[in-house]
């Protein structure tokens, strides 16, 4: 295949990426710096809340030599790489990418201050498992991972926040334990973590500095017969969930943010909002209650608030109300939850939200919410026990 073929299907694969998967909204494929050289700067950069991810996507044929195929793949991605990250983070001077959606943008290197550095091949027949290289001049990792692998992960880690969290615990796994040999493939590597998520950091550290034979092999269909019985039902509200925020939030400037807040929950908390919602809508949108119900979760540090409401609430009264819901519970929980989300659902079936945090009030509460509040009867029972869930603990 001549080096043009070759170059079209790397674009190709990273325009699929950029268009076709969660990723979209944050991608930019082939970022160029727009104000400055000209020069494009990588083949993707993908930018959401503190993340900075760097791909270099290479497609360089296999020819039966694993040794030099991972070498040339990844001396050549690291260095460009290193070259995007130079240029992003430590000139005098502002960079300005474009997004199809967002025009011109200003990178903001104090925002997306950790970066993860990934290599793509696209090479067909490669057998060995290679999980990455420190790169040689400064000892950074390079992630390195086939087309099929990473296709497969972003189908199983179907947010932002799991990829990122699986692409750490991989990169602790490579660097921590001084020599790793793998048997099974990257859906294998997967299900392990996956499997013992909540004690994968203790495996590693029990292992640091020794060298291992790691039998992966069957592990992800081992993983597949541990899935829950209700995983149908719950990847279909996820689906909704994900269609909410890619259609709807994700487009209006009012609620960018709660979009931002959805995405970075894990797969296991957004199924437990996904539930939550569901439950709370079947008991309340469906039975034509004529009252305010609230219900309360936390999650990823932010608090969700429920908000169900009779539909002669409307306009100033009901963004009021929404805000109290949720600064009365930031208060009940003694401003260990400052950043709220109230998701408002009408008996009419509209859906509104109010994003408020409150940073700034730690531990002062006004005497005028307080009169609001036991006004409303909210928040008044000195036995309510605040619960914070860590889904991720057994």
């Amino acid at each position: 295949m001549d080096s043009y073929s070759k170059g079209l299907l790397g674009e190709s694969f990273v325009s699929t990426l950029a268009t076709n998967t969660f990723l979209s909204y944050w991608c930019y494929p082939n970022p160029y710096d727009e104000l400055g050289d000209k020069k494009e700067i990588c083949d993707l950069l993908i930018l959401f809340k503190e993340y900075c991810i760097i791909c270099q996507v290479k497609n360089y044929e296999f020819k039966d030599n694993h040794d030099r195929y991972f070498r040339k793949t990844v001396e050549h991605a690291a260095g460009q790489i290193q070259g995007a990250e130079r240029k992003l983070f430590h000139l005098n001077r502002d960079i300005f990418i474009k997004h199809d959606e967002k025009g011109l943008i200003k990178f903001d290197k104090e925002k997306h201050c950790k970066t993860i550095r990934l290599a793509i091949h696209l090479g067909d027949g490669v057998q060995y498992q290679n999980i990455g290289r420190l790169a040689e001049k400064n000892q950074d990792f390079i992630h390195v991972i086939g087309k099929e692998d990473f296709e497969y992960l972003m189908k199983e880690l179907n947010t932002i926040s799991d990829l990122v969290d699986y692409l750490k615990a991989r990169e602790s796994f490579a660097t921590k334990i001084e020599k790793i040999a793998i048997l099974g493939k990257e859906k294998d590597l997967l299900g392990l973590y996956l499997r013992i998520k909540p004690r994968f950091n203790e495996f590693v550290k029990e292992n640091e500095g020794q060298h291992l034979l790691v039998d992966l092999e069957n592990s992800w269909e081992d993983f597949e017969i541990e899935r829950t019985d209700n995983d149908e039902v719950v990847l279909e509200v996820e689906s909704l969930i994900y269609d909410w925020v890619q259609k709807d939030l994700i487009l209006n400037e009012s609620s960018k943010g709660v979009a931002e807040d959805l995405m970075s929950l894990n797969k296991h908390e957004r199924r437990l909002f996904a539930v939550s919602f569901l439950n709370f809508t079947d008991n309340y949108l469906k039975k034509g209650h004529s009252t305010i119900i609230r219900r309360h979760i936390v999650l990823n540090d932010i608090g969700f608030v429920f908000f169900f409401y009779p539909k002669d609430i409307t306009g100033e009264k009901l963004q009021q109300l929404m805000f109290i819901a949720a600064e009365g519970f930031s208060h009940f929980t003694n401003y260990e939850i400052t950043k709220m989300i109230v998701v408002g659902i009408s008996e009419r079936d509209k859906i509104s939200f109010t994003l408020a945090d409150f940073c700034d009030s730690k531990h002062f509460m006004t005497d005028e919410l307080k009169q609001i509040l036991e006004y409303l009867g909210w928040f008044q029972n000195d036995k309510l026990i605040h619960l914070q869930i860590d889904i991720n603990r057994k």
